[in-house]
């Protein structure tokens, strides 16, 4: 892979001739450099999220929509926030039980 890579100069006037551990191409090879246009270099397949139409239940009619969606994109968000918080709120329990006194964290 690393033979068959061509790197291009950033500018032009540029001295550096490596980048990393690949070196900068010179002119010479520049020149020779042929675009792969195929398509089925890296094919990328389609992906349809498209959810086909349906009707409502009887739970989604009755529900506000934004704010059940509100809900879900804070529950997301703070995922991380809440098991951190869980998982603290669990060792303390257990220290208390054991009675080891660890203090608890502070926010």
């Amino acid at each position: 892979y690393l033979s068959k890579l061509i790197v291009y100069p950033l500018k032009g006037g540029k001295k550096s001739t490596k980048q990393g551990q690949i070196a900068v191409a010179s002119a010479d090879q520049l020149k020779s450099v042929q675009q792969v246009t195929d398509a089925a270099v890296l094919p990328v397949a389609a992906v349809s999220t498209h959810e086909a139409p349906r009707d409502l239940s009887k739970d989604e009619k009755s529900r506000v929509i934004y704010n059940y969606l509100r809900a879900k994109n804070r529950d997301e968000k703070f995922i991380g926030v809440r098991l951190a918080r869980n998982s603290r709120k669990e060792a303390a329990e257990k220290a208390a039980k054991d009675g080891t006194g660890i203090k608890k964290a502070k926010k």
